[in-house]
């Protein structure tokens, strides 16, 4: 793993990203991921991943409209 605390975080959010993308009906962990890419000051990566999780839960109603709070929550 990273050398740095930075570097560690980098590898733990990505491994996230990796797992969400393997399994994305996983709704919070998406919102863990866009948590932790706006602490990292990502803004772009956490709209990135609302895109991919709305893609993931289409047609879902109640789940998009959780997704749509949490990014609101988040100023995503």
């Amino acid at each position: 793993l990273g050398t740095n605390p930075r570097e560690l975080a980098q590898q733990i959010v990505d491994g996230l990203a990796a797992r969400l993308a393997q399994n994305p009906k996983d709704e919070a962990g998406w919102v863990r991921l866009m948590r932790a890419r706006m602490v990292m000051n990502d803004r772009a990566a956490a709209t990135a991943a609302l895109k991919s999780a709305k893609a993931a839960f289409a047609g879902d109603a109640a789940a998009l409209s959780r997704l749509d709070a949490a990014a609101r929550e988040l100023q995503v």
